[in-house]
């Protein structure tokens, strides 16, 4: 292979087949080998035993289709994004538990954890602290 090229397209790997996600009516597109990933979405893969079956499948997962974006984004690049509000997260929680994806399920709960406040003994001074003083004037 050239020094540019990419390894695995020099080795002729095979590509994984397409497969079309219906998650409670948000249409996705994807790789049945990032599915594969889930092992919720994975035995729904298993149900057809014929790989070339796969290609161009279209699959229904009865399920909230908007945060399904950030479960396929983390199959794709094992990256967690945090939706914006708390809110969203205990979503995402809920269905990266249904697609047992444990990584991105403890990634959320630690992000979820009430974390421990100072005493406010210690708060107050450290805003006093970082309070500009300021000197008399003449």
């Amino acid at each position: 292979p050239r020094p540019t090229e990419d390894p695995k397209r020099a080795m002729k790997m095979p590509a994984s087949p397409i497969v079309y996600v219906d998650v409670g009516g948000v249409a996705y597109k994807t790789r049945a080998a990032t599915l594969a990933q889930s092992p919720t979405l994975a035995d729904l893969l298993d149900a057809e035993p014929d790989a070339d079956a796969a290609a161009g499948r279209h699959l229904f997962v009865d399920r909230d289709g908007e945060p399904f974006r950030l479960v396929l984004s983390f199959l794709r690049t094992r990256r967690v994004e945090l939706p914006a509000s708390r809110d969203e997260c205990r979503r995402l929680l809920c269905e990266a538990s249904f697609y047992r994806l444990a990584p991105l399920v403890a990634a959320l709960e630690d992000h979820l954890a009430p974390k421990p406040r100072k005493p406010w003994w210690t708060r107050a001074r450290e805003c006093a602290a970082s309070a500009v003083k300021k000197e008399p004037l003449g």
